[in-house]
């Protein structure tokens, strides 16, 4: 029962790290995602100043070339003119938002990554440790009052706090 025990914990651990490894691929295709996004997003705003300042041309040749015709007023195109740069102020804030938001998560991905690798390293460790017969560094040496039994009884509970504790880390991180 010690030997299926120690199974069943062996392959909830490699569960685990393949979860890990899922959650870091999962992490990676959102980080793609959102750099397509920024750059669309900076196409948009490229293309709405080139909009903004073609209409403002526009404007200017239509003031510049209309001699006997009326002028619009300087309040009016002062009007105009702070619209067309306002636009042009909000496309920009936006595509630096989005950029400032990219690296946010960019930071996060790779402490994520970092993480999942640590737990991932941890869980492999933990594994081997399962498949070469329970020993290891936290392993206590038998006594001579105690049976092999007994220390493989008291390994495995050792094991689960450990994966426990695991656990705990990557729902914290989830």
């Amino acid at each position: 029962t010690m030997v299926r025990l120690a199974n069943e914990n062996a392959q909830q651990l490699a569960d685990e790290r393949d979860a890990a490894k899922v959650e870091a691929c999962d992490a990676a295709e959102l980080i793609e995602d959102l750099k397509a996004e920024i750059e669309a997003t900076r196409e948009l705003a490229a293309q709405d100043e080139l909009a903004l300042r073609d209409e403002l041309e526009e404007l200017r040749r239509q003031c510049a070339g209309s001699s006997g015709a009326a002028l619009p007023d300087g309040p009016g195109l002062e009007r105009e003119v702070g619209r067309l740069t306002q636009e042009l102020a909000i496309a920009s804030d936006r595509a630096a938002r989005a950029e400032d938001e990219a690296e946010d998560l960019r930071a996060e991905l790779e402490a994520t990554q970092e993480l999942s690798r640590q737990d991932v390293a941890v869980l492999e460790e933990q594994l081997d440790e399962l498949r070469r017969g329970g020993g290891g560094a936290n392993a206590s040496p038998p006594s001579w009052e105690e049976d092999a039994d007994e220390v493989q009884s008291r390994r495995v509970k050792e094991l689960e706090e450990q994966v426990a504790g695991l656990l705990e880390v990557i729902d914290g991180q989830a």
